[in-house]
């Protein structure tokens, strides 16, 4: 059993400020513990009432409630100045001027993570990187919830779901906590803090997936954003007696090392070698669709190996794995498209990077037939430092039909025509770029409709070597949602984006 490294203790008579009460429970659980410390607790939100109307109702039914002051549509000043110690979200920059004004004023900065990782005695796994941490936590809970036996409770939090410092109190030495760490949650995490778990271990495993290019209007820069990232090892008390495990990609391992210098448990996977032939085979019996998904499975059974679970069982739950919604969902309600032609949709709606978008191209046409008809929807708000061109390129040479909508459709269509790929809107004469999900299907399904079954297709030339396009009979159509871009353009969040997709889809193919 693990002692907790950092314990909250009493808060009684303490004032305690929660920043951003939010919608997905990050700041209710912060309050709801303050609470239950003893604190004398106020909630503040930029946002007002009514865009917060459900948590403010969960708000006021927490014990104690009727006590907290709840401050909305504004920060003031007093209510950081005068605090005792701040909680944080974690969409908050640790340079944010009320922040700021807390520490000068004595305050303690923490976050929701930081109370939770200081709090628990429990086993605790910790995952994160640019694309794919969501999915690797989701099979890794599955995981370990298949092969640690049913005493063991499996519990999801971090990133990907709501608070866990409700369930502190529950969790016995034997449970396993499986947290998704996005770069805001590390970087919001005080040196002093780290510096602790640097000794005593906050982490039993951390993991890394990728670390590409994201985020850079929050972190300024690749060098500050891949910095965050790699902060999770130092959770893993490598410079202590009984160090956790780091589990990372070989991109990332030259790093790591430099980074942990003696680092006793340091485990790279993936890079330029042959995979295991035992190992391929387990990979194998994934059915959840994307080839890039047998990667984050091989970091999930990484996790669950370094945990001591049973490798029969594990073999035994890969069949047995689900993936998660918008992330390469494979949609079944609809069975044809225009024209009598099957139409397979995929929803990877999660996608907001483009490096992203072309794991997923790849992806589909890896599976597809040459000849299929390709079309991918693309678009929202371009992220900064990301490389669009990449994407034009990987459409052209795959054969994929670009749909753009959003802010980014001109430059989208822009960077397609640079890279020699076809634009839905051009082909079908439209000037006006798209300004929603719901123009974009719309195009999409008239592009379809109109496309003849015989096309010209990309991969045609690159493995005959011909000059002029080749001709063919296309027996599909595979239709991909997967924007690249963020969706604050127009929507809260990717999963709205998504949804709106979706719904979009069912009234265009329920009209026809």
């Amino acid at each position: 059993m693990r002692e907790a490294i950092q314990p909250a203790g009493d808060w009684t008579g303490k004032a305690v400020t929660v920043m951003g009460l939010g919608l997905f429970g990050g700041g209710l659980g912060a309050a709801a513990f303050a609470l239950r410390k003893g604190a004398r607790v106020t909630v503040t939100d930029l946002r007002g009432a009514e865009a917060l109307a459900s948590a403010v109702e969960a708000l006021r039914e927490l014990p104690g409630a009727e006590e907290t002051r709840l401050v909305l549509g504004e920060h003031r000043d007093e209510d950081f100045a005068q605090a005792d110690l701040v909680i944080a979200n974690p969409a908050v920059p640790p340079t944010a001027r009320h922040l700021l004004l807390a520490r000068e004023s004595g305050a303690r900065v923490t976050s929701a993570i930081e109370l939770l990782l200081g709090e628990l005695t429990c086993r605790v796994v910790a995952i994160t990187g640019t694309h794919g941490k969501s999915s690797t936590v989701h099979f890794t809970a599955q995981l370990l919830e298949a092969s640690l036996g049913p005493d063991v409770r499996v519990v999801l939090g971090g990133n990907i779901g709501g608070s866990l410092l409700n369930e502190v109190e529950s969790l016995r030495p034997e449970d396993v906590v499986v947290l998704e760490l996005s770069s805001y949650q590390l970087e919001n995490l005080r040196p002093e803090f780290v510096a602790t778990a640097s000794e005593r271990r906050a982490l039993d495993v951390a993991a890394i997936t990728t670390i590409g290019v994201d985020h850079l209007a929050r972190h300024g820069t690749v060098e500050v954003y891949r910095a965050a990232k790699l902060r999770i090892a130092h959770l893993t008390g490598q410079a202590g007696r009984d160090p956790g495990t780091v589990i990372a990609p070989a991109t990332e391992g030259d790093a790591l090392r430099e980074l942990l210098p003696g680092a006793e448990r340091l485990l790279v996977i993936g890079g330029k070698g042959a995979i295991d032939p035992s190992e391929a085979s387990v990979l194998a019996q994934l059915t959840v669709p994307g080839e890039f998904q047998r990667k984050n499975l091989q970091v999930a059974l990484a996790v669950a190996r370094s945990l001591g679970a049973d490798e029969s069982k594990l073999e035994r739950a890969v069949p047995t794995l689900t993936g998660l919604p918008h992330r390469m969902e494979r949609l079944t309600q609809w069975s044809m498209a225009p024209g009598g032609r099957p139409l397979r949709v995929y929803d990877n709606g999660v996608s907001t990077t483009p490096e992203s978008t072309v794991a997923a191209l790849e992806s589909v046409s890896a599976q597809s037939e040459a000849r299929d008809l390709r079309v991918v929807l693309v678009g929202g708000q371009a992220k900064r430092g990301c490389d669009m061109d990449a994407l034009g390129e990987a459409a052209a040479k795959l054969g994929w039909v670009l749909v753009p909508f959003g802010a980014a459709s001109e430059e989208l269509e822009e960077i397609a025509a640079s890279a020699g790929a076809t634009v839905a809107s051009r082909a079908l004469e439209r000037d006006d770029a798209c300004p929603g999900v719901e123009e974009a299907v719309e195009l999409a399904l008239r592009f379809v409709a109109a496309a003849p079954r015989s096309r010209p297709h990309a991969t045609d030339q690159h493995a005959t070597g011909a000059q002029g396009p080749s001709s063919g009979q296309g027996d599909s159509v595979h239709l991909l949602f997967s924007p690249a871009c963020a969706s604050f353009d127009r929507y809260s969040n990717f999963k709205e984006r998504a949804l709106a997709f979706r719904s979009a889809l069912a009234a265009v193919l329920d009209q026809a």
